[in-house]
């Protein structure tokens, strides 16, 4: 993974945050339930954990290429396999 600690557990933390009220496993379940893919459910995650945070998306596309930060959100946010 290309993102540094700091951003890593700043992205980490922004999840976090939004999905304080609600498990992840029971988001993800309902995306696999109707046939989303992986890739759908972090980047619907992260654009709606970051909604209102412009210039923190703004930062991590100056400093990441969209695969970096997708594999950073997979790491957060997928179950273990």
């Amino acid at each position: 993974m290309k993102m540094s600690k700091e951003h890593f557990d700043g992205l980490r933390q922004v999840i976090a945050q939004f999905t304080s009220s609600r498990p992840v496993s029971d988001i993800y379940n309902e995306y696999m339930a109707a046939g989303k893919s992986d890739v759908r459910f972090v980047w619907d995650m992260y654009w709606a954990a970051t909604s209102g945070l412009h210039r923190y998306r703004s930062a991590l596309a100056e400093w990441y290429k969209d695969t970096h930060v997708e594999t950073a959100l997979k790491r957060i946010l997928l179950p273990a396999n």
